[in-house]
C-alpha cells in the first residue's frame, strides 16, 4: 500500500517542465514608499498610549479639582461689625 499524500501537495516528481519561471511579473518595486513601510503610515496614536495619556491627564485634573474643593470649603467670611457673640454679650438681640 502506498502512503498518502496531502490534499494540495505539489507534485514531488520533479517535472519543471510546465511551471512558469521565477522572474518578477508585475510586480512594484520593493521600496518602502511602494511596500508602505515608511513612518507616516504606521499608526503613532495606538489605543493604549491614548488610554494612558486620558488617564494621567484624569489623576492630574482629579487631584487638581480635589484641592480647587478644599479651598473652597475653607473660605473665611468677613462680617461687618461686631461678632455674633460679643452682640450676645452686650445684650443686643
Amino acid at each position: 500500500m502506498a502512503p498518502r499524500r496531502r490534499r494540495g501537495a505539489g507534485d514531488e516528481t520533479g517535472d519543471d517542465a510546465n511551471s512558469e519561471p521565477d522572474g518578477p511579473k508585475n510586480r512594484p518595486p520593493n521600496t518602502a514608499f511602494r511596500q508602505q513601510r515608511m513612518r507616516a503610515w504606521q499608526c503613532v496614536l495606538t489605543p493604549k498610549l491614548i488610554v494612558t495619556i486620558f488617564s494621567i491627564l484624569a489623576a492630574i485634573y482629579l487631584g487638581f479639582g480635589a484641592y480647587l474643593t478644599y479651598l473652597a470649603h475653607t473660605v473665611w467670611t468677613p462680617t461687618c461689625g461686631l461678632p455674633v457673640s460679643l452682640l450676645r454679650l452686650r445684650g443686643v438681640h
